[in-house]
């Protein structure tokens, strides 16, 4: 369900200081497609440093949010720009997740699942916490990518055979398991159980180069408080 125009106008306010016009886009999207109501019970999984559920409680009001994730830094983090918000956040394991069957409405996994050592037992957890009829959004970067976009793993990956997932390099394979091919991903959905709808691209057109520049160097210079 498309945001209000309030809704809409909150969301903009939230994205102001965000450079990267592919990560505005997946926001606005997955947040619109989970299709939230007071009440609902969520689980922003992999929740990171806690802008998705910073995001849905200031736009959706009399939420229940949980957040789980393994990173103990980041939560850190999270807990302290959702401080006085209705979230509960909690280091887990996604193989592992710490609910009952069908505790929630909604689940939100953005970039996490090829993080996973094993996804398909993660996308089982997912669906066994999530209520019958419930809604699960989930984005992976694509395995094809724009060599415009991380450059160097193409030429890495034409020349040798594998992606650089280490160091200032990295670029989309950053700490990556895998890269997903559609029907790559519809397969391991219905496969955990789900009901699949269309697949969805959300890319953007950007200058060459802009994942390394964004998110390898530029990430973890803010995270290591080395820029504002």
């Amino acid at each position: 369900m498309p945001l209000t125009a309030q809704q809409s106008k909150q969301l903009e306010d939230l994205l102001y200081n965000e450079s990267d016009v592919a990560y505005k886009r997946r926001v606005r999207t997955m947040l619109a497609y989970l299709d939230l109501a007071p009440g609902h019970a969520v689980l922003d999984c992999g929740t990171g440093m806690g802008f998705y559920s910073l995001c849905m409680t200031e736009l959706f009001g009399s939420l229940r949010v949980w957040g789980v994730d393994r990173d103990t830094h980041a939560l850190a983090f999270a807990r302290s720009a959702l401080a006085g918000r209705p979230v509960l956040l909690s280091e887990a394991d996604i193989l592992r997740l710490p609910y009952a069957d069908g505790s929630f409405d909604r689940v939100l996994m953005t970039e996490v699942l090829e993080h996973l050592d094993d996804d398909a037992a993660g996308l089982h957890e997912v669906y066994r916490v999530l209520r019958p009829g419930g809604v699960l959004a989930v984005t992976v970067p694509a395995a094809r990518y724009s060599a415009w976009y991380d450059p160097i793993n193409r030429i890495a990956e034409a020349l040798t055979g594998r992606p650089i997932r280490r160091g200032p390099f990295a670029g989309i394979w950053a700490n990556h398991q895998r890269l997903y091919e559609p029907a790559q991903l519809q397969q391991a959905l219905t496969q955990a159980g789900f009901e699949c709808a269309p697949i969805e691209p959300l890319t953007h057109y950007c200058f060459p180069a802009t994942q390394t520049l964004v998110y390898t160097v530029g990430k973890g210079l803010i995270e290591r408080g080395l820029l504002p």
